[in-house]
């Protein structure tokens, strides 16, 4: 989900060097990372599923292609709307196909599993529960808390987009500054329950409101 708010940042135009006699770019300047990632790749400790070519195929397991299938053959019965659709068309999965989704699903549960407890989306509110931001946070449990935000404030016609610029986490109060649209917004929380309370600035500085983070959805 992170990766589809950093697909919404707006590329830089690169200058030409041959046209100003500056030194090509090095390979690390173009590779850094965005600022809302101050972390550098790693691989995930729980690998996505990945069958072997016989994964669920008895034995003996002929070669996979376009001649490997039965044709598919649906009588359409009365018409359906889009509304009222409900796969109703499809065929019930083979075995193979229905191993293959529940080890798919196993493997996110697992790496799920072992994500640290702030991971998820989530909504910051005022105390009569206007809601102010929408959260993305990615936590993995052990290092900096990363994710993105969006402002929900029904008067701007266009909202607001921004990334966690750094974060603080100890004996449950979560510190975090967010970085968006050329301004830093300050967020300090408490754990209370199921939720968190706190204050929210919309500057450094800034006379600051009673909120409460609550999670919309783990991931």
């Amino acid at each position: 989900m992170l990766g589809l708010f950093l697909a919404m940042g707006v590329l830089a135009p690169l200058d030409d060097p041959t046209s100003s006699g500056a030194p090509a770019p090095e390979t690390e300047a173009l590779a850094a990372p965005h600022p809302s990632s101050a972390l550098p790749y790693a691989a995930p400790r729980v690998r996505p599923h990945e069958p072997p070519s016989n994964f669920g195929r008895p034995a003996p397991v002929q070669p996979e292609g376009d001649l490997d299938a039965e044709p598919v053959r649906i009588v359409v019965e009365p018409g359906l709307s889009v509304d009222a659709y409900r796969g109703q068309l499809e065929r019930p999965l083979a075995e193979a196909d229905r191993r293959y989704h529940e080890a798919v699903r196993d493997a996110e549960a697992r790496y799920d599993a072992t994500m640290g407890p702030l991971d998820g989306h989530w909504q910051l509110a005022d105390l009569n529960g206007q809601p102010l931001l929408e959260l993305l946070i990615t936590d993995d449990g052990a290092s900096l808390l990363e994710g993105a935000f969006r402002e929900l404030n029904p008067n701007h016609p266009h909202q607001r987009i921004g990334h966690i610029e750094t974060s603080r986490l100890a004996n449950g109060r979560l510190s975090l500054t967010l970085r968006g649209d050329g301004r830093q917004r300050v967020l300090e929380l408490w754990q209370e329950g199921g939720f968190w309370r706190g204050a929210y600035s919309e500057a450094p500085g800034a006379e600051p409101i009673g909120v409460n983070m609550t999670l919309r959805r783990a991931r």
